[in-house]
């Protein structure tokens, strides 16, 4: 298991990557397009263009496991 400092410097060095790293504990309806979208800075977007379903990851999928 990662030390907390090993994971920040995960984090720091490519927060995109660690994040999408994370976001594979999901379940995901549609995989997103991009993990962060800042075309629009300074409005930003974290995994534009994903579905899921939120009541399915918090409670279904912890009941069927």
């Amino acid at each position: 298991m990662a030390t907390y400092r090993e994971t920040y410097a995960n984090w720091q060095a490519d927060p995109e990557g660690f994040w999408a790293e994370a976001a594979e504990a999901l379940h995901w309806d549609r995989k997103w397009d991009k993990v962060l979208d800042d075309s629009a800075a300074p409005i930003y977007r974290w995994f534009s263009g994903a579905q899921t379903n939120t009541a399915y990851n918090c409670l279904d999928r912890q009941v069927a496991a």
